[in-house]
């Protein structure tokens, strides 16, 4: 489950390009999840589980995920 749930949060935990148009101010990058929350349920320990959350980038330029963490 911890696996898991990583993954979720590396997916959801990202840095778009800053140096992209829309942190000057322009159309830029824009991110929008279908959903931002999946509730498992009740687990057990070792179960493989997993779930994928869908994005769309809605902006005017290029998304661009660079890097991702958990934290």
């Amino acid at each position: 489950m911890l696996r898991a749930f990583v993954f979720l949060l590396a997916v959801l935990c990202f840095v778009l390009d800053p140096a992209s148009s829309l942190a000057k101010g322009g159309g830029g990058a824009k991110i929008v999840l279908k959903e931002r929350k999946f509730d498992f349920g009740r687990v057990d320990q070792w179960e493989m589980i997993e779930h994928a959350f869908l994005f769309t980038n809605q902006g005017e330029e290029t998304l661009r995920i660079e890097r991702v963490s958990p934290d």
